[in-house]
C-alpha cells in the first residue's frame, strides 16, 4: 500500500508541474561595456604620449646639434683669425732634385 501512495504522490506532483506557470515579462538585455574599448582608448593615449616624447627628444637633439655646429664654426673662425700666415721657404736649386721614397 505504501508504494501506491508514493506513486500517487509522484503522479500528483507531475500534474502539478504540468500546469502552466504565469508568463514572465520579456527581459531587456543589460548594457555592457567591453574592456577592449577601454584598452583601445588607453593604448591610443599611450601611443600619443610616446610619439610626442620621441618628437620632443628629436627636436632637442637637433637643437643641440645646431648649437654644437655653431660653436665649432665660431671656434674655427677664431682660430683662423689668430693664425699668422707664414710664407713657405723657397726650395734650393743648387742640388739636383732627387725624390725621396
Amino acid at each position: 500500500m505504501m508504494t501506491k501512495d508514493v506513486l500517487k504522490d509522484k503522479f500528483y506532483d507531475k500534474t502539478k508541474a504540468s500546469r502552466k506557470s504565469p508568463t514572465k515579462e520579456n527581459t531587456k538585455p543589460q548594457e555592457f561595456k567591453l574592456h577592449t574599448q577601454e584598452r583601445a582608448v588607453k593604448r591610443a593615449i599611450f601611443n600619443y604620449e610616446v610619439t610626442t616624447k620621441l618628437y620632443l627628444m628629436e627636436l632637442k637633439k637637433r637643437q643641440e646639434e645646431k648649437l654644437m655646429k655653431m660653436i665649432e664654426e665660431e671656434e674655427i673662425r677664431l682660430l683662423r683669425k689668430e693664425m699668422v700666415p707664414r710664407a713657405q721657404l723657397m726650395p734650393y736649386f743648387d742640388k739636383p732634385f732627387s725624390p725621396q721614397r
